[in-house]
């Protein structure tokens, strides 16, 4: 997520979110790992769900650049920003047979982005997108983390400024990519 956080899935069933090594950041100076899941139960014959990446709409979307300046930027399949009241959430889906049929895992309105990827072990994998209601109490607690996360300050314009926030729970493998905007940052002029 932007050069700065990423999820690994080891073969051995192990997930991690981490920190890059091109960030630079270790947490308490130690390691750049954040949080380990193992890996679920299928969910359906053959299907797992993998980590998700969930970005809710926020009022101030816009305010701040998010989209990285990209290579091959042709081959990067961009969404709309979902709507008040709603998140976009970015799902993996790994499928152990190879003539799995992802018709049979989707609901209405589920997009996936690409072909599946195979894999050295034979498993398919999707990249699966969905547009949907905020869940009950979390209004409430996207609230909480906007005002957590008023405290960024930074030097130059605003318009040189693109940043969001994560969140990474420890039950599952959920990632919230919170977008900033203005009223996070202090600006030294």
């Amino acid at each position: 997520m932007a050069g700065t956080f990423k999820i690994s899935m080891h073969e051995s069933g192990e997930w991690v979110t981490q920190f890059t090594s091109q960030s630079g950041i270790k947490i308490d100076g130690v390691t750049r790992r954040h949080t380990t899941w193992q890996r679920p139960a299928p969910f359906a014959d053959g299907w797992v769900q993998g980590p998700s990446v969930v970005v809710p709409a926020v009022e101030w979307a816009g305010e701040l650049n998010l989209r990285q300046k990209v290579n091959e930027s042709d081959k990067v399949e961009w969404f709309p920003a979902p709507k008040a009241g709603q998140s976009l959430c970015f799902m993996i889906l790994f499928a152990s047979n190879g003539g799995a049929d992802i018709a049979g895992v989707l609901i209405e309105g589920d997009m996936y982005v690409t072909e599946p990827l195979q894999l050295q072990n034979g498993e398919l994998v999707w990249l699966q997108v969905r547009y949907g209601p905020l869940g009950p109490g979390e209004p409430k607690h996207l609230d909480a983390i906007e005002r957590e996360f008023r405290v960024f300050s930074a030097s130059g314009q605003p318009e040189d400024v693109g940043a969001a926030g994560i969140e990474v729970f420890k039950e599952q493998p959920v990632v919230i990519q919170f977008p900033l905007g203005l009223r996070h940052f202090t600006f030294d002029r």
